[in-house]
């Protein structure tokens, strides 16, 4: 499996997996760097990464690049699942530029810090876009609520608050 840090903002990935190779998807995409000395290795077995490398002056232009579809096109010949992290959907036209590419996208969602009716929005975006919406992953959950969904198995009906959140998307969408 390969992750690669296509939010050309605000990287994380490279912090979070605690590598040190400075190249990364920019250099790659602006001639800098051969693909094979972006990719990095993890100790976990069959986990590489690409970071963001430096920070572009137009990511958008990047992205929508020749040279970013021949790259996808070359990873995923290479690994049997390559996962585009990007910054959030509803804040620039990056990430519906990745999305658009891909074979679908996952929503990363973190209870009560997105308004339901963005979410909303997002999702009729990618619709519009012909996009495939695989899913929604919920995030940063806090630990209180966490524990109470592993100890019974049953987390929405353990937790009205996050019940009612998602109900009000699914009721919203039903309309």
């Amino acid at each position: 499996m390969l992750i690669v840090d296509a939010d050309l903002h605000k990287p994380e990935l490279m912090k979070e997996l605690k590598g040190d190779n400075n190249l990364g998807l920019s250099n790659v995409l602006l001639g800098y760097a051969e693909l094979n000395e972006a990719i990095n290795f993890t100790s976990i077995e069959n986990l590489h990464y690409i970071s963001c490398g430096v920070t572009p002056i137009n990511p958008a232009v990047l992205l929508g690049s020749a040279e970013f579809k021949e790259l996808m096109a070359t990873v995923c010949d290479q690994y049997d699942m390559v996962i585009f992290d990007t910054p959030p959907l509803a804040s620039v036209i990056d990430s519906m530029i990745v999305a658009s590419q891909t074979d679908g996208t996952i929503l990363v969602i973190q209870p009560g810090k997105v308004h339901y009716k963005n979410i909303e929005m997002v999702k009729d975006q990618l619709q519009k876009s012909k996009i495939n919406l695989l899913g929604v992953v919920l995030n940063k959950i806090p630990a209180a609520d966490y524990r109470e969904y592993y100890m019974d198995f049953d987390y929405y009906d353990s937790n009205k608050k996050y019940r009612e959140w998602l109900n009000k998307i699914i009721k919203r969408r039903e309309n």
